[in-house]
């Protein structure tokens, strides 16, 4: 199996046993996109 991260430079060839290298990497990129999205909310002018 291989896998290409769209993201980064990421990538892993591997079997399905060690797929969790993938999984942990895909959090670090949801973790990022949710604490930019937290940030943009905290930078909305309320009229």
């Amino acid at each position: 199996m291989k896998y290409q991260c769209s993201e980064c430079d990421f990538h892993w060839e591997g079997t399905v046993d060690t797929f969790d290298k993938v999984r942990e990497h895909e959090k670090h990129h949801l973790t990022k996109t949710k604490v930019k999205t937290n940030k943009d909310k905290n930078n909305v002018i309320k009229m």
